[in-house]
């Protein structure tokens, strides 16, 4: 199983994708505002 760990920072916003076999399998993001957001497939 190919994994890979995709990270995005901005100003206002952090995104962490875990992909395995080019499928996202988990994706999590963090606002400035502190609402946070976690997805599991």
């Amino acid at each position: 199983m190919y994994k890979q760990l995709i990270i995005n920072v901005t100003e206002y916003e952090t995104r962490v994708a875990l992909l395995e076999d080019g499928t996202i399998a988990e994706l999590f993001i963090e606002r400035k505002d502190d609402s946070d957001i976690v997805e599991n497939r």
